[in-house]
């Protein structure tokens, strides 16, 4: 199974997400699916706000990418291994 142009998301840069999004959008944005986003932010690990009197969550597009900017990325996890001493045992 391919995937087709008509698949991937159609907002190309951060900007063009709204301020306040939901479950499905940020979903969209961080290329997973809405039940991942529910979980990560029934555990606290995604900045979110819970919709008074319901059992919905609403996102800050600011925040969300603040976020992003804070998580570790696999490149610098690769930089710091490379920069690291070898440790040699004799």
């Amino acid at each position: 199974m391919s995937l087709q142009s008509n698949d991937l998301p159609t907002r190309a840069r951060p900007e063009d997400y709204p301020l306040v999004m939901d479950v499905p959008l940020v979903a969209e944005m961080l290329l997973t699916d809405a039940n991942q986003v529910r979980k990560w932010a029934n555990a606290g690990l995604i900045p979110c706000h819970r919709v008074p009197g319901t059992r919905k969550y609403r996102f800050l597009r600011d925040e969300i990418l603040g976020w992003l900017k804070e998580l570790p990325s696999a490149s610098a996890e690769d930089e710091e291994e490379e920069t690291a001493p070898a440790s040699h045992s004799s």
